[in-house]
């Protein structure tokens, strides 16, 4: 699902940088060199860096 339509993010794409270590907005637009436009996206983008990540990321964060 796209997240950021600006941006052409979708939801793997959010997860993908949460999962490199992005834990804000900001960050996951920097980890795919783009920047904030409208800012709709923003919302969405917090929901998705708060929700649980999957047991193997947390075993590799370890």
């Amino acid at each position: 699902m796209y997240v950021c339509l600006c941006n052409d993010l979708k939801c793997r794409d959010v997860r993908a940088a949460r999962d490199r270590g992005a834990r804000t907005p900001a960050q996951v637009f920097r980890a795919h060199d783009t920047r904030p436009q409208c800012g709709k996206c923003i919302g969405c983008m917090k929901d998705i860096l708060k929700e649980d990540r999957p047991a193997a990321s947390l075993a590799q964060a370890s």
